[in-house]
């Protein structure tokens, strides 16, 4: 995948994520060049670019985090008499 390719697929995921608001595409531009730039070594990306299934965007430029399965706590049997 070309880094242009992978810079628009970024810039979508950032519009879409911020509501997809119009008058904002050289913005999104920019920011989806800084993330790539920040995700690259060696010119080879190290991720997939944001919006994919693995990573979403949220409106402030953050990964959003799942939260960790909580696992149930087992109570204290009660005694009986």
């Amino acid at each position: 995948m070309s880094r242009d390719t992978i810079i628009r697929d970024t810039a979508y995921a950032i519009w879409e994520a911020e509501g997809r608001p119009e008058g904002r595409s050289q913005q999104h531009w920019l920011m989806a060049e800084r993330q790539v730039a920040s995700n690259t070594t060696d010119g080879a990306a190290k991720t997939r670019p944001a919006g994919t299934k693995t990573t979403r965007m949220a409106a402030g430029g953050a990964a959003k985090r799942t939260p960790a399965k909580k696992t149930a706590s087992k109570a204290p049997i009660p005694k009986t008499h």
